[in-house]
Parts: C-alpha cells; sequence; structure tokens
C-alpha cells in the first residue's frame, strides 16, 4: 500500500506522541516487618517518610521502629526529595480528625489505631471498643510535603493504589486538598476485590494535600500495599509542531 505525505506526516506526529509520553512512575511499597501474632506485629502511630527522588531510596522516622517503605521507579523531571508524613486515626470520613475512642491501650496505643504491618502491607489496626460502630472507621492520613522536591510539580499525580481489599470491599481512599476540613473520594469502592489489586486513580497533588486510606467497620482485610504515583506529560512542542505542519500540507494540497 502506497502512502501519500499526509499520512507520513501523521504518522511522524504519533511517533513523536508516543515518544513524548514515555515516563518512568513512582511506586512506594508498604513494606512492613511482619510478625506473628497481633502483639508481636510492629506498630507505630505516625512518623514521616522520606523518598530521595535521584535514586528512590527511603528512608523513615516514625514512633515506632518500623521499617521504611520501598520506592521503585522515577518521576520525570522531578530531584530532591519527597516526604510523606503519616499518622493512624480513629477518625470522622469526612474530615479525618482524630475521634477520641474510649478503648484500651493494648499495644501502648491510647485512644488512636496504629499502623498495623505485615511483610507487605501497611494498614489501621486497633484496640478499640464497639464505639467503632457509630463511626466511619479506622484510617492512615499520608501529608505531602514538595518543598524540597526540585522541577514543576504541577502536573504530580496519584495514578495507581494497589491493596489488599476482600469479602465486602471496605476500602477507600479520600483526598484532602492542603488539608482541607472536608475530602472527596479518590477511590470509593466498587472495584474488583482480592488479595492483591490494583485500582487506576487520577487525582492531581499539591504540596500539603494529604490522602487518607480508610476502612468502615465491616469484615474482611483492608490492607494497603503501594501508591503510584507519576507525571502527567503535557503535549510536546514537537507533537503541536507536527499538527501544524499537517495543517499547511493540506492548505496546499486544496
Amino acid at each position: 500500500m502506497k502512502l501519500n505525505r499526509n499520512s507520513l506526516v501523521l504518522t511522524a506526529i504519533c511517533s513523536l506522541g508516543l515518544a513524548s509520553v514515555s515516563h518512568a512512575a513512582m511506586v512506594l511499597s508498604f513494606n512492613g516487618d511482619g510478625g506473628g501474632t497481633a502483639a508481636s506485629v510492629v506498630r507505630t502511630q505516625s512518623g514521616t517518610i522520606t523518598i530521595d527522588l535521584g535514586d528512590a531510596s527511603t528512608s523513615m522516622v516514625n514512633t515506632g521502629g518500623l521499617n521504611a517503605p520501598s520506592a521503585s521507579g522515577s518521576l520525570a523531571g522531578l530531584t530532591g526529595t519527597l516526604g510523606i508524613s503519616f499518622i493512624a486515626l480513629g477518625t470522622s470520613a469526612d474530615n479525618f480528625d482524630p475521634v477520641d475512642f474510649t478503648g484500651g491501650t493494648t499495644y501502648g496505643v491510647d485512644k488512636f489505631t496504629s499502623v498495623y504491618t505485615t511483610s507487605s502491607t501497611w494498614a489501621g489496626g486497633s484496640d478499640i471498643n464497639e464505639n467503632v460502630n457509630n463511626f466511619p472507621g479506622q484510617a492512615i492520613v499520608f501529608t505531602l510535603d514538595l518543598s524540597n522536591v526540585v522541577g514543576d510539580t504541577s502536573n504530580l499525580a496519584l495514578t495507581a493504589v494497589a491493596m489488599q481489599n476482600d469479602t465486602d470491599g471496605g476500602a477507600r481512599i479520600n483526598h484532602l486538598a492542603n488539608g482541607a476540613p472536608s475530602s472527596t473520594a479518590v477511590y470509593a469502592g466498587g472495584g474488583t476485590l482480592g488479595n492483591n489489586v490494583e485500582y487506576d486513580v487520577s487525582q492531581v497533588l499539591a504540596d500539603g494535600d494529604a490522602l487518607a486510606f480508610w476502612t468502615a467497620p465491616s469484615s474482611g482485610q483492608r490492607r494497603l500495599r503501594s501508591f503510584t504515583f507519576d507525571v502527567i506529560p503535557e503535549p510536546s512542542v514537537a507533537l503541536l509542531g507536527g499538527l501544524g505542519l499537517l495543517g499547511l500540507l493540506r492548505r496546499r494540497r486544496a
């Protein structure tokens, strides 16, 4: 089949477009310390994760001695360090403020939930009384610090969430813009259930924004496995130029 000039130009434009969106994402995996019985699992209430965007190395300061999550991949055009602070809460799903539960203090966690770990997940775990049923449940709230990121962060986004979400699919992800007092759903349920499932999401992020992984009181396991961050690419200058060239060719032939 013989291609005319317009077809060749259009093919070139498509190639440029594909090149313009070729980029790598960064996956933050919440691998924990494992543990046997509930009493021996490493727990922590709060902490700060730091990700070096140059080599994807991670470090973490936290209250319970939990090892840092691991990161892989890269974020196009960004260097420096990305900070993510977190806290485990008994919470209202609307504003993710702490709720003063009156439960016990097993594992040294008084009136709050804690981050409960396995070898490949984080979850909100608690020792609280039946009052939990009066509230939406438990949450781990992650707040982003982009102040030490070098580059244009205006297109930084959360693009996927992986979790164990079985039995009733009770896990949710909400977004709080700049720590706002109300939140919007990023993942509101309704997807495939299973031990290791990934949901595609689309949430642009800014400095001070928070992501809440939370569960309503219900049956089944809801454990967070990973967040995927990406830089949503802008249309390339080459692609726009190619489109202009195609327009000129069409005018010539008219």
